[in-house]
């Protein structure tokens, strides 16, 4: 039974992942559509039509409906994360929290106390009771700038996989939206990489650009999975 900080947290991201996800993102993606059939009309809606057209008559909308249930899986274990983190009160750049153990003179591990098994090592009164026990990551220094950057950098390996099939499945449908999504992605990556390398705080302000492209291109697909598996058709 999930309960305390981590049921608040998991509400919150499930909101926040929600609203993103299934308003957000299909808002700005027609919002796109809408903008490119004004510049370039003939070209983006007959495009997008051939395109529909193949998905429907190799049965491909399956694919694309496919791709979403395991972006949305994906999403459910993010949130999960996040409630855990915030329970046990773990600060970023930080993933795990490791434990020292202690062993006797013939090289036993001693059992740890009541006390300790159920000490919290993170940032809160708890975590006073012991000093020592809990191994964390550098933030400070040399050492904290690396460990930023690396975290940076896992942050994109994270959703990259399926980010890269996504980009293939929409681009197939609306190729010149996608190339100008990706560009901003990319512009947003480095942005987001190199203030997060810089300071923990500034991280949060630049993930904005980056998370935008990978929320409207989630939406293309699974719009592109609705329009080719019902009768529906752009005009």
């Amino acid at each position: 039974m999930v309960e305390g900080d981590e049921a608040k947290a998991r509400r919150k991201y499930f909101v926040l992942i929600g609203l993103a996800y299934f308003v957000l993102g299909p808002f700005l993606a027609f919002s796109l559509l809408f903008l490119f059939r004004l510049l370039d009309h003939d070209n983006v809606v007959v495009g997008q039509n051939r395109a529909i057209e193949i998905l429907r008559e190799y049965d491909l909308g399956w694919l694309y409906f496919s791709w979403c249930i395991i972006f949305l899986t994906r999403m459910y274990a993010t949130i999960n994360a996040n409630g855990a983190r915030a329970a046990a009160k773990i600060g970023r750049p930080d993933q795990h929290v490791y434990r020292t153990e202690e062993f006797d003179s013939s090289g036993e591990q001693q059992q740890p106390s009541k006390e300790e098994e159920s000490f919290l090592p993170i940032n809160g009164e708890e975590g006073k009771k012991k000093e020592g026990v809990v191994v964390l990551m550098e933030n400070v220094g040399a050492g904290g700038r690396f460990n930023r950057a690396q975290r940076a950098a896992f942050n994109m390996d994270e959703s990259l996989e399926l980010l890269v099939v996504g980009i293939a499945l929409s681009g197939f449908v609306v190729p010149r939206i996608i190339c100008f999504l990706s560009i901003i992605y990319a512009f947003g990556r480095i942005k987001f990489t190199n203030a997060y390398t810089n300071s923990l705080e500034r991280r949060a302000r630049s993930s904005l650009i980056y998370s935008l492209p990978q929320i409207i291109i989630s939406a293309f697909v699974g719009i592109f999975a609705f329009e080719s598996l019902t009768s529906f058709k752009e005009s």
